[in-house]
């Protein structure tokens, strides 16, 4: 009988708690959800979406594909479900990559833009952030034959620094900026 009053002590309340805590539930989504992200970043997944053997490429990119729906999956119900937990605004980031990703650009978009107006008191939302959603704003401006505001896009990026952990990190995103400004000049001469 004591056994059954402790175990009642303890995981009742553990229970209620969980049931009132909307971020509870919205950051297992959330974990769960970046988590399938990543994934195939730790594995062999990484190395075989650009193998030269194209079988294991079409399999990788399968399966990196059904990973991303997934995880786009748990991001729609956090952003339509738990507008107001800690992890919705890492969420509208998150999303809109993989849409970027789908080339679902209108969707990104929207998702980009709000995570850039979004409250900064959710940790996520930090200048290297930001400056990565203008990134892909102006890779979407691009694509979209937009080299006006992909040029706006890029300069409003610059406001934003991002943290690098190394000097090739830093040196690649400063090529990747110079090109997608090329990118801008030589579509803006046609």
């Amino acid at each position: 009988m004591k056994n059954i009053v402790c175990y009642l002590l303890t995981f009742i309340p553990l229970l209620l708690h969980s049931q009132t805590d909307e971020n509870y539930e919205a950051r297992i989504l959330f974990e769960r959800a970046y988590t399938l992200k990543y994934t195939h970043q730790e594995t062999d997944l990484i190395n075989l979406s650009v193998s030269n053997d194209d079988k294991e490429k079409a399999i990788a990119n399968k399966i990196i594909d059904q990973l991303w729906d997934l995880a786009l999956k748990d991001f729609n119900t956090i952003i339509t479900d738990y507008p107001n937990s800690d992890v919705y605004s890492s969420s509208l980031y998150h999303k809109g990559i993989i849409e970027y990703y789908f080339k679902n650009h209108e969707e990104a978009k929207s998702c980009f833009e709000k995570f850039i107006v979004s409250d900064s008191r959710y940790v996520y939302v930090t200048d290297s952030s930001i400056n990565t959603c203008y990134l892909y704003l102006a890779q979407i401006a691009i694509e979209e034959e937009k080299y006006e505001q992909a040029i706006e896009y890029l300069d409003e990026s610059k406001k934003y620094k991002k943290f690098y952990t190394c000097g090739t990190a830093a040196e690649t995103a400063n090529k990747r900026l110079s090109s997608l400004y090329q990118k801008c000049y030589d579509g803006l001469k046609k």
